[in-house]
């Protein structure tokens, strides 16, 4: 059950996370799309004038996330790879570490992966330039790794 008002938020074209045969979790972020006429789409990250962004990550996280069972583990660490594909629209251009936050905590928030993202022990973010999309997304992988230890 979601802890939402969702009225506002369109989901129709959102993507489910997807587990891959290596037991990798795959989910294809587009950008957030509302309802209310107002408010211009926003891919996730920590901060909007528009609106409370991360709210709105945690909704959209919880809905594709929801798909998922038995993934979640306490100690386990994680590999984070987040891919931000900027295309010729006004999305995909901010601070990196911005998204970052923004899809760590949201990720966190679901409680279908990690307890805390203090787990992830690696992690990635890259840009990429994509001209011939109409619209700027973001890939997100995530990969349980085996914990090493020093001497």
């Amino acid at each position: 059950m979601t802890r939402f008002d969702t009225n506002f938020i369109n989901l129709k074209e959102s993507f489910p996370v997807v587990i891959n045969q290596d037991d990798s979790l795959f989910f294809k972020i587009i950008p957030i799309t509302y309802n209310d006429g107002i408010r211009n789409p926003r891919l996730p990250r920590k901060t909007s004038k528009q609106t409370n962004l991360q709210i709105d990550c945690n909704y959209i996280f919880e809905f594709a996330f929801n798909s998922i069972e038995n993934y979640y583990s306490e100690k386990e660490k994680y590999k984070v790879e987040i891919q931000v594909f900027k295309a010729n629209d006004k999305l995909g251009s901010g601070d990196l570490d911005n998204y970052c936050k923004a899809i760590l905590d949201a990720i966190t928030f679901t409680k279908k992966v990690w307890l805390d993202d203090k787990q992830v022990d690696d992690l990635s973010i890259k840009r990429f330039y994509d001209s011939k999309s109409s619209f700027s997304y973001i890939e997100l992988k995530i990969i349980k790794i085996l914990k090493t230890y020093q001497i």
